[in-house]
């Protein structure tokens, strides 16, 4: 008899090697379908497609009014015609009006000119009744023609009452055309617009700037229908306060189209062509002062645009006072007491030499500052050309 004896299991045996990969098993078949996702945006617009064919003509439609649609046709048209035609002669009648009062206002001055003496010529009445075109003319036509206001023409289109002068300015004779006129001494003087009016009791008015930090600017409309190539002319001011002549130029390199000066700046046309510069110094002896004080380094000072075409000088003869220096006017010449100073050698009337030109006249009173610091006033502006 035979027994199976079986014995202790014995320890595990080592990991066998990896085996080679099994086949590939049969594909399996389609998921559950997807929960829906949200709605996609909006697409872009297509293409237009083209254009259909034409379609056939409609039917002829009635083209006979009746009596009714004619007349509410025939109130319409002359209505708009009417409302049309109104307006115009409506604007045609202003205007003959304002003509004709513009006229009238013309015919009253002559009328006007003749009663008080108006007329100068012996035998012309050029410049009076008839409107000239320039001094020239009037002057050229009767030599019995005196001095004096005439009604010259050409660039404003309106007879305009001008000074012309037939004697000697700056040193020449001819027919001088006075083109400003500011003088405070006269009878009823006013400043021009935009200057501001300076009057202190016991004192005669002076015009100012209107303005702090700038220049107040006059235009000064030439009447002549003739190019002019001279201009003389002269300014009496007052200085204010303290003033650095050219300082504001010299110091912070302003052009000629801002306040370079501390003083008053003539000009012609648009661009600025410099014709002249009074410019107003500190005082005599102290701080900035004027290239005439004998000190040549002074003359670096004046912007070459203006040149030796100026003149400067001061109110004041040594410590500056904040007030108006109205005992000793600028630019007449007088009040340089201080040593050396030779400011006063240069002074009154001013007279350039131009190329060909029919340019207005700028003038502007000029500064840097504001005016409670420094100003300058005056009392006669005159400039003529010729």
């Amino acid at each position: 008899m035979q027994f199976d004896i079986v014995g202790v299991p014995g320890p595990q045996g080592p990991l066998g090697a990896k085996g080679e990969q099994g086949m590939k098993g049969t594909r399996g078949g389609p998921g559950l379908p997807g929960a829906v996702g949200d709605q996609g945006l909006t697409g872009s617009q297509g293409i237009q497609g083209e254009q259909g064919p034409r379609g056939h003509p409609g039917i002829p439609g009635d083209t006979v009014l009746t009596a009714d649609e004619f007349s509410r046709v025939e109130a319409a048209v002359y209505k708009k015609v009417t409302q049309h035609f109104s307006q115009q002669l409506h604007e045609m009648r202003e205007a003959i009006n304002a003509m004709q009062a513009e006229l009238l206002v013309k015919e009253e001055t002559v009328q006007a000119l003749k009663d008080t003496g108006f007329m100068k010529c012996n035998y012309t009445n050029l410049g009076t009744t008839t409107p000239a075109l320039s001094c020239k003319d009037i002057f050229a036509a009767d030599l019995s023609c005196i001095s004096g206001y005439y009604l010259v023409l050409c660039k404003a289109g309106y007879p305009v009452l001008t000074y012309c002068n037939k004697t000697t300015q700056c040193g020449v004779t001819g027919a001088w055309e006075r083109v400003a006129y500011i003088n405070m001494s006269e009878t009823g003087a006013t400043c021009p617009t935009p200057l501001h009016t300076i009057s202190e009791p016991g004192r005669k008015a002076v015009c100012g700037r209107h303005v702090d930090n700038q220049c107040s600017s006059v235009n000064f409309t030439t009447s002549n229908c003739y190019n002019y190539t001279q201009v003389c002319g002269i300014v009496q001011g007052y200085q204010f306060g303290r003033a650095n002549a050219f300082g504001p130029s010299y110091r912070y390199n302003i052009s000629i189209d801002g306040p370079y000066l501390d003083g008053i700046s003539i000009t012609a046309g648009q661009p600025r062509q410099h014709l002249w510069s009074y410019a107003v110094r500190y005082s005599e002896t102290k701080h900035i002062a004027c290239p005439c004080n004998n000190n040549t380094d002074l003359i670096t000072h004046v912007p070459d645009f203006v040149g030796q075409h100026h003149y400067c000088e001061s109110g004041f003869p040594d410590s500056l006072v904040r007030q108006t220096a109205w005992d000793d006017p600028l630019w007449d010449g007088a009040g340089c007491t201080a040593a050396g100073n030779q400011c006063c050698e240069r002074y009154g009337w001013f007279h350039r030499v131009i190329p060909s030109t029919t340019d207005d006249i700028e003038v502007r009173w000029c500064s840097n500052e504001p005016r409670t610091t420094e100003d300058v006033y005056t009392d006669l502006v005159e400039i003529w050309v010729l």
